[in-house]
């Protein structure tokens, strides 16, 4: 969650640490849990979440005229 949070901070979000968790955790389709995970010799808590799904996003077919330069 710290690094998360850092993330979001860099990216001008300007909810503070305990609201943007549990904004995090009231995401039922998301959030699966918080657990320990052991990574070089430090078993730091992590957000476990769902994989998210392809959408099939679309792009649109908008023409533009060609620039003469």
């Amino acid at each position: 969650m710290e690094d998360f949070y850092a993330f979001a901070k860099r990216n001008n979000w300007e909810m503070d640490k305990t609201k943007t968790y549990n904004l995090i955790t009231q995401l039922k389709d998301i959030f699966v849990g918080e657990i320990r995970m052991q990574l070089k010799n430090q078993t730091p808590r992590v957000v476990k979440i769902n994989s998210m799904k392809d959408n099939g996003a679309e792009v649109s077919q908008v023409a533009y005229q060609e620039s003469p330069f």
